[in-house]
């Protein structure tokens, strides 16, 4: 039967006869110990099936060298790029991230938000699902003094901070253009007009419609759910 039993320093050090602290230091790249004497021990350990307790060293150095990442869904144009460059550079900077994916769903964002605050992550960084109205299950990191970040959205807390892109210039631009190329009855679909970010886009739809003296009519706001299917489902109807 194979032994599945966990390989500790206490054995690497009984199999070369060494202190288990010059083990330990070894392990962790103390310079104390001569080269030769680490290539020793690295050996062994690899050969034993040694594996480190990051976990516990860790916290006993009161971090966890991960970041929490909350977003509403995985697989989009916006979050895949996202997540893949906020992975890039946790792990440049010697720190992994625990994924969590809302689903758009604020209930299941208060579970992933606890799950990862019971796994004492260093930081946070969310993006909030479209029908989140409360933030109360984000104060338990806020009181700990665990750095958040927001993405696309304004931060609920003084203590936090947002990363955001210009929306009120988005919707001004985009409608801009349409109306450069000749659009007079241009169509705002939105998931919630009154929301932060949809509000300054869908202001800044106004201001361009403004600009060129164009009354805005109340039947070209169309407010739809927040995912590509509603959105698309909305467009159909409008347009059949």
């Amino acid at each position: 039967m194979e032994n599945s039993k966990e390989i500790t320093i206490y054995d690497i050090a009984r199999s070369l006869e060494l202190h288990p602290s010059t083990v330990s230091k070894a392990l962790s790249g103390d310079p104390a110990i001569s080269k030769k004497t680490k290539k020793r021990i690295l050996e062994t350990a690899a050969e034993m099936g040694y594996r480190s307790n990051l976990f516990a060293r860790n916290l006993r150095q009161q971090n966890s060298l991960t970041i929490g990442v909350i977003a509403y869904e995985l697989n989009s144009s916006f979050t895949t790029p996202m997540l893949s460059g906020i992975e890039t550079v946790a792990n440049e900077a010697g720190y992994g991230i625990i994924l969590t994916d809302s689903s758009r769903s604020s209930q299941k964002e208060a579970a992933n938000a606890q799950n990862l605050f019971q796994r004492r992550v260093d930081g946070m960084i969310v993006v909030l699902a479209p029908e989140t109205d409360s933030f109360e299950h984000f104060r338990p990191f806020i009181e700990r003094r665990i750095p958040m970040i927001f993405l696309d959205t304004e931060a609920p807390f003084p203590e936090s901070m947002s990363v955001m892109i210009d929306n009120f210039q988005c919707g001004l631009m985009v409608t801009r253009h349409l109306l450069g190329q000749g659009c007079r009855r241009i169509v705002h679909l939105t998931p919630d007009h009154q929301q932060s970010i949809y509000g300054q886009r869908y202001k800044g739809y106004r201001e361009a419609l403004e600009e060129q003296n164009i009354v805005f009519e109340d039947g070209l706001l169309v407010v739809a759910g927040g995912s590509e299917e509603a959105s698309e489902k909305a467009a159909k109807k409008y347009f059949r």
